[in-house]
């Protein structure tokens, strides 16, 4: 805040955090938020993120109180996203890579998260109640869990990903195969005060 009543930093959406702080998920050194509202990336889908940055892949079970409701009134504005959390948004999981088996070239990425928390990546074959979640900590249980990834942590900037999961997958993921994803993170201040929260669901159908 005093490096941007300073002038040492922009902030071009006046939410009190320097721009180089906010996802930036073309790395065009300008926020996602920004390129939306001057109409340099599109955003079809109304969902927080340029749509040059989603790969493959559908979203679902998002935290907007229009599905299973939130487990305590902190609903996100818009699809696309998870419940609330104590970022005062919902976290966005989606695919920034491809869908090929052969390159493995999957990127599940997550934006808007708190930083510097334990985070895990889970998929499984079936999503829970007709893909509206179930009422799980702080958020919404999209799937059921058949493999976990390996735990890893948030950045500075509430952004995360996974590559290579076709790998980590242990062969479950082949090519014509359809497979839902969610990430699961530690958000101790979260409003519900559980600890925890997830994102919303993401479905991947996989090609050669």
């Amino acid at each position: 805040m005093c490096e941007i009543a300073l002038g040492l930093q922009p902030d071009c959406q006046a939410n009190g955090i320097p721009d180089n702080c906010d996802p930036d998920c073309n790395t065009n050194q300008v926020p996602d938020e920004c390129d939306i509202f001057v109409g340099t990336s599109l955003d079809l889908n109304q969902n927080g993120l340029p749509d040059e940055c989603e790969g493959p892949g559908v979203q679902f079970c998002f935290g907007d109180g229009l599905g299973t409701p939130c487990p305590c009134g902190n609903s996100s504005l818009g699809a696309g996203k998870g419940c609330l959390n104590s970022t005062n948004r919902g976290a966005i999981l989606y695919n920034s890579g491809q869908a090929s088996v052969s390159n493995d070239s999957s990127r599940l990425t997550s934006i808007q998260m708190p930083t510097n928390k334990p985070t895990i990546f889970f998929m499984g074959s079936q999503q829970l109640n007709g893909g509206n979640g179930l009422q799980f900590t702080d958020g919404l249980l999209c799937i059921n869990v058949v493999r976990r990834f390996p735990e890893q942590t948030s950045g500075p900037t509430g952004l995360i990903d996974i590559v290579q999961v076709v790998g980590l997958s242990g062969g479950l993921i082949t090519a014509g195969s359809t497979w839902n994803f969610q990430a699961w993170y530690r958000d101790q201040a979260g409003p519900c005060g559980t600890g925890a929260n997830l994102t919303n669901g993401l479905a991947i159908t996989f090609t050669p």
